[in-house]
C-alpha cells in the first residue's frame, strides 16, 4: 500500500498495520510490503499512521509554498471492501484544554492529550531509567523534576542539550516541554541544532521544574545519549520578570480557568 503524507520538511510518518511497524516515511508517498500472514481476507485491518509535520513554510516568496496543507493527504489500500477513517488531534482542537499556554504549544500526541507534559502529571508509576534509547519504533514519554536555584540580581539564560555520538545516523526526534511550555523540537538524523535556550519566563528560577520529552523512535534501539541543562551565560544584573503562569495536570484536565503564577 502506499500513504502520502505532507508533512514539510524534515516532518515523518510512522505506519503500523494491525500492530505490526512496517516503516516510516518523509514528506510525499511511500509503498509499504504488507508482510505475507499480517492480514486475512475477509477480516478487519487496522492501518495506524502517526504524522509529525514541521508546520508552514515561511511565507517569503510567490510560490504558494506557505500555502500547502499538512497531514495524512492520501492512502492506497489494495483490495475491496470498506475504508474507514478516524483523527486524533489536540484536546479541545480550536478550543484548547488549556487556555494559557493556548492553541499552538501542544499536538495530538497522546502524551499530550492525557498530559503528561504538564507539572503534577501522575508518573509516579512509570518505570525509573537512565537510559534514553527506545526498544521498538514508536513513541516514548519521558519525565523528570529539576530544581533550580539561580542566584539573585543575576541573569542567567540555561539552556537544553541534547547528546548523541551517532553522527546524525539514527532516526528519532525529541518533543521537548519545560513546565508544560514546548519549548522547541530536535530531529537527530536532520540537525545541526542540538542545544535549546529556554525562555526565562518558562522556569522557575528557584524551585522545582518539570521537564517532559516525548522521543519519537523511527528505528529500534535509538535515542539520545544524555539530555542535561547547561549555563549558556550568565551576567550580573537583569530584570527578574518571574515566571509565566504555567497551569498544572490538575487545573488544565479539570477544566478550571487558571489565575495567577503557578
Amino acid at each position: 500500500m502506499t500513504v502520502t503524507a505532507r508533512t514539510g520538511t524534515a516532518g515523518d510518518a510512522l505506519v503500523w498495520l494491525n500492530g505490526t511497524y512496517l516503516g516510516a516515511q518523509g514528506d510525499g508517498a511511500a509503498t509499504y510490503k504488507v508482510p505475507a500472514g499480517l492480514t486475512e481476507p475477509g477480516k478487519p485491518a487496522v492501518l495506524a499512521i502517526l504524522v509529525r509535520n514541521m508546520g508552514q513554510y515561511e511565507d517569503w516568496s510567490a510560490d504558494g509554498r506557505s500555502k500547502g496543507g499538512r497531514g495524512l493527504a492520501d492512502v492506497a489500500v489494495p483490495g475491496a471492501g470498506t475504508v474507514q477513517w478516524r483523527i486524533q488531534g489536540a484536546v479541545g482542537g480550536p478550543d484548547p484544554a488549556d487556555p494559557v499556554r493556548g492553541l499552538y504549544n501542544n499536538g495530538g500526541l497522546y502524551g499530550e492529550r492525557k498530559g503528561w507534559h504538564l507539572p503534577g502529571a501522575p508518573t509516579a508509576s512509570w518505570a525509573t531509567t537512565t537510559a534514553l534509547k527506545s526498544d521498538r519504533p514508536g513513541v516514548r514519554w519521558y519525565s523528570t523534576v529539576v530544581d533550580l536555584n539561580l542566584a539573585r540580581d543575576t541573569d542567567t539564560a540555561v539552556g537544553l542539550r541534547i547528546e548523541d555520538a551517532s553522527g546524525r545516523a539514527a532516526k528519532y526526534r525529541v518533543q521537548i516541554f519545560v513546565n508544560g511550555w514546548n519549548t522547541g523540537q530536535y530531529v537527530n538524523n536532520v540537525g545541526p541544532q542540538d542545544e535549546f535556550v529556554i525562555p526565562s519566563g518558562f522556569l522557575k528560577a528557584r524551585g522545582a521544574n518539570t521537564i517532559a520529552l516525548a522521543i519519537t523512535a523511527e528505528q529500534p534501539g535509538v535515542g539520545p545519549d544524555a539530555v542535561r541543562l547547561v549555563d549558556r551565560g550568565t551576567v550580573l544584573g537583569g530584570v527578574d520578570g518571574g515566571q509565566n503562569a504555567s497551569p498544572g495536570y490538575h487545573t488544565v484536565l479539570g477544566g478550571e480557568v487558571p489565575a495567577g503564577k503557578g
